[in-house]
């Protein structure tokens, strides 16, 4: 059985453009020795453009995974970002939620207290109205007159009674008469002012 025959190895391209210079030098002359200098010559500008090439290949290789990693960090950045950002989110809808609650609370409240308003300024206009009228009255009065309380008047008219009595046993019967005339005068005033509170009175 015959053993099996080792390929040679193939030589490198460095290898080539060297036999192929010294071949070119053994030739010494004519135009396969150039034919031979110009391919060792273009076999060595293809390897520095492999090597170029397998440079940039390299560098571009670094670079994908360099901007791999900075993305896959940016990612994790952004996911921890968001995950710490939820809880403030939440706090966020919740005071617009209470905000808005508030809103409403103020204008039902403003609503409520604007019509107090127009309701205090109503019955001032009224009182306004009213104290305009006594005013008046007061003035249509005169200096001869007095304002007295209808109890008051009550009171003197049973005080006078009582009076009346006390000279009726005494005898005295002018300041009976006296007495009698007062009650009467103030008989007739509480008779032509009952619904007032106070009236006047000669003075």
């Amino acid at each position: 059985m015959s053993r099996p025959q080792l390929l040679p190895e193939s030589p490198s391209e460095q290898d080539t453009a060297k036999f192929l210079r010294r071949f070119s030098e053994l030739v010494a002359v004519g135009q396969s020795a150039s034919y031979l200098r110009h391919a060792a010559g273009l076999i060595d500008e293809l390897i520095d453009r492999v090597r170029q090439t397998e440079a940039l290949l390299h560098q571009q290789t670094a670079d994908n995974a360099d901007n791999l990693a900075l993305r896959r960090r940016a990612e994790a950045e952004a996911m921890a970002a968001r995950q710490e950002l939820a809880p403030h989110a939440e706090a966020l809808a919740d005071l617009q939620d209470k905000f808005v609650c508030a809103q409403h609370s103020f204008a039902v409240e403003r609503a409520d207290l604007t019509g107090r308003i127009a309701r205090a300024e109503s019955r001032l206009a009224e009182a306004d109205a009213e104290l305009r009228r006594l005013r008046a009255r007061l003035a249509a009065i005169g200096p001869t007159h007095v304002i007295v309380p209808m109890q008051t008047l009550r009171l003197l008219q049973t005080q006078l009674a009582a009076l009346a009595g006390e000279f009726q046993r005494g005898g005295d019967l002018v300041s009976v008469a006296m007495c009698e005339v007062s009650i009467c005068v103030i008989d007739q005033t509480l008779a032509a002012e009952p619904g007032r509170r106070s009236t006047a009175t000669s003075a």
